[in-house]
């Protein structure tokens, strides 16, 4: 039987991604059995900065009575590995051996893919340098389902900051939109006045599974309409300074003025760890999600059990 690895989100359609969804639901509303992964591992291998991936799958693991190995560190160099030289493919295999599936991070763009063609067991991409953190999709997903009010399909979505490959948020809308796609979304987008677009292959992937539109517009033409506010990066290291010069002079963080034009039922997303996307006076409004509980580690479980075969009834 083929392994099926998590490159990208794109890997995945929506029969698999109904399943990870009913998956997660299970855990969060019955609780984790600590027997369901006994005497699985998961491999973490971090080569860049990772505290919400990382933790999530290491946490589902242990919690469904597995366990984890691996290593992390942003001094682990794309040519070396805790001081020895060794290959990346190689480091693969060699954690293959010793854990049922692998969870990635690292600093090339192909790292992933390179992965996937040789690992023993499968990869699971949360990021892979610019190109896409393959989870981000699923983890948000399963935060929306917690707390949605209404079905997925045909919601309408806004996305407002530094969506597009340039910039922190670029990794995670990757993810997003062909998810998205899948229920007959439509995404609005204000990306800074152009600075920031979503890559066109990402887009014709996400009409492809049944995206409905996908527009670019001003934040204030679409932020009454939506069901679904989506914040990314105001800010990060990923940016250039001329970049980051533009974000600093365009870009208003969301306060009570802007809730205030949302609907009553309407959900706020912040792709965290938080930048200046949001004033703390919107931190007690019900609709702000990012000072919810999470399901992260029961969406991470998900995706590691549907991975590995692991029944889950």
């Amino acid at each position: 039987m083929a392994i099926k690895h998590l490159v990208s989100a794109s890997d995945l359609n929506k029969t698999d991604i109904d399943e990870i969804m009913r998956r997660t639901k299970k855990f969060v509303d019955e609780g984790i059995s600590p027997d369901l992964c006994r005497g699985k591992v998961v491999a973490t291998l971090i080569l860049q900065t990772s505290i919400r991936s990382m933790t999530s799958h290491q946490s589902g693991m242990i919690r469904a009575g597995g366990g984890w190995v691996g290593l992390a560190g942003e001094g682990i160099g794309k040519d070396a590995v805790l001081g020895k030289d060794e290959a990346w493919e190689d480091l693969v295999v060699t954690y293959g051996s010793y854990a049922d599936c692998i969870l990635m991070r690292h600093p090339e763009n192909d790292a992933a893919e390179r992965a996937a063609k040789v690992s023993l067991v499968p990869i699971i991409n949360c990021g892979s340098g610019t190109r896409e953190n393959a989870t981000a999709g699923i983890l948000l997903l399963a935060q929306m389902a917690a707390y949605a009010k209404k079905p997925f399909e045909g919601m309408k979505v806004g996305i407002y900051g530094t969506p597009g490959a340039k910039s922190g948020g670029g990794r995670c809308c990757t993810s997003l939109l062909p998810v998205f796609g899948h229920y007959g979304m439509d995404v609005f987008i204000d990306d800074l006045g152009g600075k920031f677009p979503i890559a066109d292959h990402v887009v014709e992937k996400a009409k492809q599974n049944g995206m409905k539109s996908l527009t670019y517009d001003s934040f204030d033409n679409f932020i009454e309409d939506i069901d679904v506010l989506v914040l990314t990066k105001a800010g990060g290291s990923a940016l250039t300074p001329e970049l980051a010069e533009h974000v600093n002079k365009t870009y208003n963080p969301v306060g009570l003025s802007e809730m205030s034009k949302m609907k009553d039922d309407a959900m706020l997303m912040v792709i965290t760890p938080r930048c200046g996307e949001v004033k703390d006076e919107v931190d007690s409004d019900p609709r702000s999600l990012h000072m919810k509980y999470a399901p992260y580690q029961e969406g991470a479980l998900a995706v590691m059990t549907y991975l590995m075969g692991v029944d889950v009834e």
